[in-house]
């Protein structure tokens, strides 16, 4: 029997793609001009740094459906196969259009991308994923009362301590994301917990992004009177922020309580989304993208920069999922036979 996919769910995850675009889009621009004095657009370019939100949907969500299934090796080839294609196609069509040469170094980062961290979510997602049959045992063990205190005690060393100190705390990308697999663990285990309805939680949800947006104003105005202030314009979209977790809880939360529903348009869409990511984090292609086939430094001082912004990255955020798409009807078919094999031929340890 095959397990029918909800697209509530699959409609937050498209959202949380879009997050990391925007994300992207702001990020990559080698913007004409100052982001952290105080203007409009300044507040516009600040405030779509969404990609953390994004992120930590995805690993919730991810996670969510890794509880309680099998480990499957081939997964890990899979999406190693995935960036790897990607990294060898944008290194070519940059020789190809770009005329430019890479170094020796480069060119075997190119090759080997997921070790030189080329895509950090890749790279820690991977790692992750090959520890989730281990986390899996142990949250099969804890009891509700040792399953709290310990999201309690990782908010309180990350989103809490690290916020107000902006220190480590022996912080990670690869800890913070098995932390958010024990939150998606008390969610999934627990949900009756939560008597919250999918309305109010996705309320509350948008509610704390909006908290997000009033946060970058209130730091760029501070970055005015105080220097101290103008590099943390965005200290409360940072991947471990109260804020964050708080809204990615929100809408993860809300969308599991809606009603279940299945649409293959969305789920279509939504089995495409980590190809854009890989395809709009590249190192070489993200640059052409965001600077050169939309110059969108140049609506700097424009009045018309958010409806450019939010115009651009529907529209590449679009392309992406047609390349995609096409890619996964194409090629991966092929691969997908292989990576079948893998999990038959490979000891099972579940």
């Amino acid at each position: 029997m095959v397990n029918k996919r909800n697209s509530s769910i699959e409609i937050l995850r498209i959202s949380a793609m879009f997050m990391i675009v925007l994300s992207h889009f702001v990020t990559h621009t080698n913007w004409n001009g100052s982001t952290i004095n105080f203007s409009f657009n300044s507040i516009i370019i600040n405030s779509l740094k969404l990609g953390n939100f994004g992120n930590t949907i995805f690993v919730l969500i991810s996670s969510y459906f890794i509880i309680g299934n099998k480990f499957k090796p081939s997964k890990v080839f899979k999406i190693w196969g995935d960036v790897f294609l990607y990294s060898i196609i944008g290194y070519l069509l940059f020789v190809f259009f770009k005329k430019n040469t890479l170094s020796t170094k480069e060119i075997i980062s190119i090759f080997f991308p997921l070790i030189f961290n080329k895509y950090w979510f890749a790279s820690t997602y991977i790692i992750f994923y090959l520890v989730t049959p281990l986390l899996n045992v142990l949250l099969n063990h804890l009891s509700k009362k040792q399953h709290l205190y310990l999201l309690l005690l990782g908010f309180v060393l990350w989103p809490i301590l690290n916020t107000i100190t902006n220190q480590g705390l022996q912080y990670s990308s690869l800890l913070y994301f098995i932390y958010l697999f024990f939150i998606a663990g008390y969610i999934k285990m627990y949900i009756n917990v939560f008597k919250i309805s999918s309305k109010a939680s996705l309320t509350f949800g948008i509610c704390s992004l909006i908290l997000y947006f009033i946060s970058v104003v209130c730091l760029l105005m501070l970055g005015k009177q105080f220097t101290i202030f103008q590099k943390k314009t965005t200290m409360f979209g940072t991947l471990y922020s109260p804020i964050v977790l708080m809204a990615s809880v929100l809408l993860f939360i809300g969308a599991i309580k809606c009603n279940p529903f299945e649409s293959r348009l969305i789920n279509k869409f939504s089995a495409c989304t980590f190809g854009v990511y890989l395809i709009t984090e590249h190192p070489l292609v993200r640059n052409y993208i965001w600077n050169e086939l939309l110059p969108s430094q140049l609506h700097f001082d424009s009045g018309v920069l958010l409806p450019y912004c939010l115009i651009s990255v529907i529209i590449v955020y679009l392309v992406c999922i047609i390349i995609e798409y096409i890619r996964l009807n194409t090629i991966d078919r092929f691969w997908m036979k292989l990576y079948k094999k893998i999990d038959t031929k490979l000891p099972d340890i579940n």
